[in-house]
Parts: C-alpha cells; sequence; structure tokens
C-alpha cells in the first residue's frame, strides 16, 4: 500500500511540474489540461499518507511535502477557472448585445468549403477563428472577405495554419509563435 502511494505521489508530482518545462512536446502539454483529475488523484494520495504518516520513512515525508506543494501549484491554477475567484468580465447590460464567436477546426484534408461557409451563415458569428487552414481553405473562404473586413491569417501546410475574420477592428493584431518556429499564436485586440 505504501508503495502504491508512493509511486502516485511521484506521478502527481511529475504531472505538476511538467507544464512548467518550457518545452512544446505534446507529452509535456499534455499536463496544461488534466489539472483537476491531478488535484483530486492527489488529495486521494495526500490522505493515505497521513493517514499512514506515523509508519512513514524519511522518503514518504519528503514525498508528502512535495505532493502538498504540487497540490498548492495545481489549485493555485484551477483557481481562477472556478466560482470562486473575481469576475473579469463584466455581465452584458441590458442592451442585450452579445458578441457571437466560432472557432472550427476544418481537418486541413478536408476540402468541403461550401459546407463551412453555410455552418458559418448559420452560425453568423462576430468572430470566426479556422484552424487547420492552409493556402487552399484560405482561398476557398475569400467569399467571407466581404462580411468579415478585419482580417489575421497564417495559413500553413503543416495542420497549424489559422484564419481569424472580425466584423470588429482588431488593434494590434499579430501572428506570434510562442512555442515552436512552426507553430502560431494569434494576439489581438477586439
Amino acid at each position: 500500500m505504501k508503495v502504491l502511494l508512493y509511486v502516485l505521489a511521484a506521478l502527481v508530482i511529475v504531472a505538476t511540474a511538467m507544464p512548467i518545462v518550457r518545452g512544446g512536446e505534446w507529452w509535456i502539454r499534455i499536463f496544461d489540461f488534466p489539472r483537476l483529475q491531478v488535484t483530486l488523484l492527489g488529495l486521494l494520495v495526500l490522505g493515505g499518507l497521513i493517514w499512514l504518516w506515523p509508519g512513514l520513512e524519511t522518503t514518504g515525508r519528503v514525498l508528502t511535502a512535495l505532493l502538498v506543494l504540487a497540490l498548492g501549484l495545481q489549485v493555485y491554477r484551477i483557481f481562477p477557472y472556478t466560482v470562486l475567484a473575481p469576475r473579469e468580465v463584466l455581465e452584458a447590460g441590458p442592451s442585450g448585445e452579445r458578441l457571437r464567436l466560432m472557432e472550427a477546426n476544418v481537418l486541413m484534408t478536408n476540402r468541403d468549403a461550401e459546407a463551412l461557409r453555410e455552418r458559418i451563415r448559420e452560425a453568423d458569428p462576430d468572430l470566426l477563428l479556422l484552424v487547420e487552414t492552409d493556402a487552399w481553405w484560405q482561398e476557398a473562404l475569400r467569399p467571407l472577405e466581404d462580411a468579415y473586413p478585419y482580417r489575421l491569417a497564417r495559413p500553413q501546410d503543416n495542420t497549424y495554419g489559422m484564419l481569424l475574420f472580425s466584423r470588429l477592428p482588431l488593434e494590434n493584431a499579430e501572428v506570434r509563435f510562442l512555442i515552436e518556429d512552426d507553430v502560431p499564436s494569434m494576439w489581438a485586440e477586439v
């Protein structure tokens, strides 16, 4: 039982530490997502270690301390997304104004642009982000430019291409490469 708790504690600690590493590999970035699950597992393991505390040797006590630190970091990263955190965006006023957003992964090998254009017409978004876009998709979606005068485009042939269409002015719009030279990110103020 003790060995199993040690192994699970080490897994929680590693899963918490991996996203701190500044690498773009999927096996590092994947640990950014299951924070709640890692935290819940960590709490269960911590409960078991506390229950066994009187019989723990130095290794177990060090692992417990590291586990508490890992859980603290996980809670710190999760907290902004809970109802306990202060709101960062004001409620929409009684005017009923809304911002309509749409994001779609077009699947770069898919060539059914008309079906996508139809979905866009149905959703009628103010901001439209399309991912996995290449030069073919950019050309196929050129008819959208009349309805979306503000755009930011980075089509690519490696499934990381992006097209951003907006009815609202985009300020300070730019394509950045935060992780790797061929994986774009977009930044803009609306």
